[in-house]
């Protein structure tokens, strides 16, 4: 689809209409959440991403959601806070559910899509929920991480340490929670995950790959976990 628009609805619902009715001469606008959205489904978990912005919603979470409907791919999301402050709290209060409203040219043709997007089960702060996220990043269906914790996400802090809860930077995140699985799932190599990182850096997956290396050299972590 090209010349594109692409709009993010609904962190705040009154800002898509999901369904409403007259009362009097005001209109009533019904909260979104699993209950008033009744078509929503649920899925198994098996991505964690990192990142809660329009831009993973309306891209990533929108492709998969499109993946669940279309071809069975069955995967939900757990959403993590990248960082103290966020939005989970108010992606949670609508059961993370969203629309994402696309309109552009498609084949030639001028078109209007408009979708509920129901693949995200959960939006985790680590920095309140420690146990909640230690229980996402250890569960054995998860296969992929998705992350946008933005240009300056992707840096490493000499500080960060192994016993933290959590690490302060994304890198120091990704080497604690990969050697929690490896350590948990005693090296099984169908637990290791598949890692697409968005940050607008160059060249992001290397960086990150040699940040996390870095604190497991750091921390002593072993030559078996590293290589």
């Amino acid at each position: 689809m090209r010349d594109q628009t692409v709009f993010v609805h609904g962190l705040f619902w009154k800002n898509s209409v999901y369904e409403h009715e007259q009362q009097t001469k005001n209109e009533f606008i019904m909260q979104l959440n699993r209950k008033t959205a009744q078509q929503a489904q649920q899925y198994p978990s098996r991505i964690l991403q990192f990142g809660e912005g329009n831009f993973l919603r309306a891209f990533a979470d929108w492709m998969i959601n499109k993946m669940n409907k279309e071809i069975g791919f069955n995967t939900g999301v757990d959403v993590v806070q990248p960082l103290s402050g966020g939005m989970v709290d108010l992606l949670n209060k609508q059961d993370g559910l969203y629309h994402v409203y696309l309109k552009g040219i498609k084949n030639g043709q001028p078109v209007k899509e408009f979708s509920l997007v129901d693949c995200i089960n959960n939006g985790i702060n680590p920095y309140t929920e420690f146990e909640t996220y230690k229980k996402a990043i250890l569960n054995p269906d998860l296969r992929f991480v998705i992350s946008n914790t933005t240009e300056a996400g992707i840096t490493f802090d000499e500080t960060d340490t192994l016993d933290m809860q959590p690490q302060k930077t994304f890198p120091g995140k990704v080497a604690a929670l990969l050697y929690q699985r490896y350590k948990a799932f005693d090296g099984a190599a169908d637990k290791g995950l598949i890692f697409f990182t968005c940050e607008l850096i160059d060249r992001n997956g290397d960086m990150l790959k040699k940040y996390a290396l870095k604190h497991a050299k750091n921390w002593k972590l072993g030559n078996e976990f590293i290589q």
